[in-house]
C-alpha cells in the first residue's frame, strides 16, 4: 500500500500571549474549529492537496492555505529563524474560528500549515484545542525536500548562499545540539521520525494518515480516495479537475516571467475574500505558466552524500515506523 495509516526574525515581544488555558477559555462555542490538519511536510505536495480537497463538496478548507496559528508561540522562537509577523496571518482564537465559520455544515473542515510538522510546540497546542483532530502527513525524501526548499528561496531572491554553503552553516550551528529551524533552513525540517514522535506523545497513532510523496505523484486518484476514506467523506465524487503542479522546483528559464508570477503580499491578503470558483481557475492558470517556465537542476554530488550521512539514522527509524522500504532515499 502507498499510504501508511499508523495504529496503536528572532525577537518577538508581541508574541507573549496568555497561557493556553486562558486562550481555550475564549473559544466561542458558536463558531467552528477544524477537525483535520494537513501538517506537511513542506515542498511535498501539500499545496496541491489543499486545492484538491477544496474541490470536494463535503470538505471545507480554510481560505488561507498556511494559517500557522498553532506555530505562533514565543516559547520556541529562539530556535526559529527568519520569521516575522507576516508569517502568522492569524494570531487569535477568535480570528482562527472565523476562518471556518462558512464551513460549519461540512463533514470535514481543515487547514494546511506545513510548519506544524516540525514546530516544537505545535503538537501540544493542537492537542489542547482539538484533541480529536485527524492529521494528514506527506513525507518526501528529506534530501530532495531540502534542495527543493533551497531552490524556492533562491528563486524568490531571499537566499543568496550556495546550497553547499547553506548546509555547511547549518551543520556548524547544529553543534550546539539542535538543528536550526525556520525559513531558509533546510536540514532540521527533514528529521521526520523525530517530528512524528513529538506528535505521537500527544495523539493516538490512528489519528494520522501518512503518505509518501512518490506514491502521491504516481497514484493521485488512489491517494485521494484513501484520504477521503480517512476523513469520512464520500469517495463517490466526480473526477476532480486536473491541477497544475504547485511550487515546482528548479530554476526559471525566463526571469521576467518568473518575477511577474511571484506571489505578492497584497494578493495573498485579498485572495481570502475572493470566491474559490473565481480565484482557483485564475490561480491554476498562473501556476501552469510558472511550471512551464522552470527547468530542472541538480545538487552537487558531494552535498548529497553529506546529507545521506546526516539523515541515515532517521530514515532507518522511519522505515520501521511506516513498515516501508525507504532505502532509495539513501542513494
Amino acid at each position: 500500500g502507498f499510504v501508511a495509516s499508523l495504529t496503536g526574525g528572532r525577537n518577538y515581544p508581541d508574541l507573549r500571549k496568555p497561557l493556553q488555558k486562558i486562550m481555550i477559555s475564549n473559544i466561542n462555542n458558536n463558531l467552528v474549529l477544524p477537525n483535520f490538519l494537513i501538517l506537511g511536510a513542506a515542498r511535498a505536495g501539500t499545496t496541491s492537496l489543499y486545492y484538491y480537497l477544496r474541490q470536494h463538496p463535503e470538505v471545507f478548507m480554510s481560505p488561507i492555505k498556511e494559517v500557522n496559528f498553532f506555530a505562533y508561540d514565543i516559547s520556541s522562537m529562539e530556535q526559529l529563524t527568519n520569521l516575522s509577523e507576516h508569517d502568522f496571518p492569524i494570531k487569535t482564537i477568535t480570528d482562527y474560528q472565523k476562518l471556518f465559520k462558512p464551513g460549519k455544515d461540512s463533514k470535514a473542515i481543515g487547514e494546511a500549515s506545513p510548519r506544524y510538522l516540525w514546530h516544537p510546540s505545535a503538537p501540544k497546542k493542537i492537542q489542547q484545542m482539538i484533541p480529536d483532530a485527524k492529521f494528514i502527513v506527506i513525507l518526501r525524501n528529506p534530501i530532495q525536500r531540502a534542495f527543493s526548499s533551497y531552490l524556492m528561496y533562491f528563486n524568490q531572491g531571499r537566499e543568496k548562499r550556495s546550497f553547499r554553503q547553506a548546509i555547511e552553516e547549518e551543520i556548524q550551528l547544529s553543534q550546539s545540539g539542535k538543528w536550526p529551524l525556520g525559513q531558509m533552513t533546510y536540514v532540521g525540517q527533514g528529521f521526520y521520525t523525530k517530528h512524528l514522535e513529538n506528535y505521537f506523545h500527544y495523539f493516538q497513532r490512528d489519528q494520522f494518515q501518512i503518505i509518501l510523496y512518490e506514491d502521491y505523484k504516481v497514484d493521485l486518484p488512489g491517494t485521494l480516495h484513501q484520504i477521503f476514506r480517512f476523513l469520512g467523506v464520500s469517495e463517490d465524487v466526480a473526477s476532480f479537475d486536473s491541477l497544475p503542479r504547485h511550487n515546482v522546483s528548479g530554476l526559471p528559464k525566463n526571469k521576467v516571467i518568473d518575477f511577474l508570477l511571484k506571489p505578492r503580499k497584497f494578493t495573498k491578503t485579498i485572495r481570502r475574500y475572493i470566491p474559490k470558483k473565481i480565484h482557483d481557475p485564475v490561480f491554476y492558470y498562473f501556476m501552469s505558466v510558472k511550471e512551464r517556465n522552470m527547468m530542472k537542476t541538480d545538487m552537487e554530488p558531494h552535498v548529497r552524500r553529506k546529507l545521506i550521512g546526516i539523515y541515515r539514522d532517521d530514515v532507518l527509524k522511519l522505515q520501521n515506523l511506516l513498515a516501508r522500504d525507504l532505502s532509495h532515499w539513501l542513494i
